[in-house]
């Protein structure tokens, strides 16, 4: 197992290190949209980026790593607690599982105004906003310093829980009891 693990460490740092080097590669054309890595390289080349360690050399990538792993440990700790109180409430997971099949709410007219049609506006009286500006709902932060992996977060989070309860079928064992 541990060499395993040592592999995948090796062939993640190798792939870090590859993009790094392309970043600072000077025949690189400067790109209209720049990424993440570039705004750290140009942190760097500006010395605004506080810690001395920073400004030394991007041969240890551990700073592309925490970008690219940092939302891993709350995305799984999130599917798990969804999942253990979904396992609890076989009713709920009955109900997500025949909307997923069916697309309830999808084009029904009951959920949505005018559901054929793509109308943005829909969303513009909604009650709670996600993305973190309502404070009643605040996972990600808000203004600007909310998170800036929230879209991605979310997605990761959405698919994994869609695909658990589409995939299998869940029942807590037959010695624990409902509501623990």
């Amino acid at each position: 197992m541990i060499s395993r693990l040592e592999k995948i460490y090796k062939d993640l740092d190798e792939f870090y290190q590859e993009l790094i080097d392309e970043h600072l590669d000077p025949k690189r054309p400067k790109p209209a949209n720049p990424d993440i890595l570039d705004l750290l390289i140009q942190l760097k080349e500006e010395k605004l980026v506080f810690h001395r360690a920073h400004l030394e050399s991007y041969k240890s990538n551990t700073h592309v790593q925490d970008i690219f792993v940092a939302g891993t440990d709350t995305g799984a700790a999130t599917i798990i607690w969804a999942m253990t109180a979904l396992i609890k409430n076989p009713a709920i997971i009955r109900s997500a599982k025949g909307n997923q099949r069916t697309g309830r709410g999808k084009r029904d007219p009951e959920y949505w105004d005018r559901p054929d049609k793509f109308v943005l506006e829909r969303f513009l009286n909604s009650k709670v906003d996600i993305i973190g500006q309502d404070f009643q709902v605040i996972p990600f932060g808000a203004g600007r310093r909310g998170c800036p992996g929230i879209s991605m977060g979310l997605a990761t989070v959405e698919l994994a829980l869609a695909n658990l309860l589409y995939t299998f079928d869940w029942e807590l064992p037959a010695e624990m009891k409902r509501g623990c």
